[in-house]
């Protein structure tokens, strides 16, 4: 059978079990159902400063500098992700802060120490609003495993750029040297030079147009032109000239 301090720790308890019983805790405990605006296709919510959202965005278009289109979408959503992780520690306060007011009155007022009251309704709290206090965290895992594999990817893509210009420069001059090669064997065998015939995008003309432009453009400046660009460059004027 139950001791009589435990029947009055039973009822104690299940008074506290009830639900809110003013308006504002009644107000809080009617979100637990729906979305903490963690999850929302927009990350800022009606009740947001929209000014504090905008300056936050610009620090982290600051911050990462984004240039391609990929890499703006991706700053946004690191910068959204960040803002909704800056909402979980006061929506997880704010709930411990209305069942505090709910639980002043009568729980565990037989305790004379206040830390271990306030431990002890704390304890309560979490109990009551386990499942409250469960999705928040959750929320909180997912966005920053969303937020870290969002940054990497950003930083992944920021370095595929860099290093873009000097590799395409090497492929280039790969390009060019073999063609010459190729150009100068073909030469010493008095066999007709068809780039088509070794792989190459492009006509015996536009290799040959190609190589004077090249050797101007080398004394000049010391650097290889870009074959792409420069037959790109022909053939455009090409269809200007056709056009005409």
């Amino acid at each position: 059978m139950s001791t009589p301090a435990q029947i009055a720790a039973n009822r104690t308890n299940a008074q506290a079990s009830t639900g809110p019983r003013t308006e504002t805790g009644r107000q809080a405990s009617s979100q637990n159902a729906i979305s903490h605006g963690l999850t929302a296709m927009k990350a800022l919510l009606p009740s947001d400063s929209a000014s504090a959202y905008e300056q936050h965005v610009a620090s982290h278009i600051s911050r990462y500098s984004p240039v391609t289109d990929e890499e703006c979408e991706l700053v946004q959503l690191i910068a959204d992700s960040a803002w909704r992780l800056f909402k979980i520690a006061p929506r997880e306060e704010g709930t411990y802060e209305v069942a505090r007011l709910e639980l002043a009155e009568g729980l565990f007022a037989d305790e004379k120490n206040p830390i271990r009251r306030a431990t002890l309704i704390d304890a309560k709290i979490a109990e009551i609003h386990e499942k409250r206090l469960r999705n928040l965290h959750l929320q909180e895992r997912r966005l920053r495993n969303q937020h870290a594999s969002d940054i990497a990817r950003l930083k992944e893509l920021q370095k595929e750029r860099l290093e873009k210009p000097a590799r395409e420069a090497e492929e280039n001059a790969q390009t060019v040297a073999r063609a010459a090669n190729i150009a100068a064997k073909c030469k010493t065998l008095n066999v007709a030079f068809n780039p088509a015939e070794f792989g190459f995008d492009f006509s015996l003309a536009e290799w040959t147009h190609y190589q004077v432009r090249q050797a101007t453009h080398f004394m000049l400046c010391g650097e290889i032109l870009s074959l792409n660009k420069a037959i790109a460059a022909d053939r455009a004027a090409a269809n200007d000239a056709k056009a005409a």
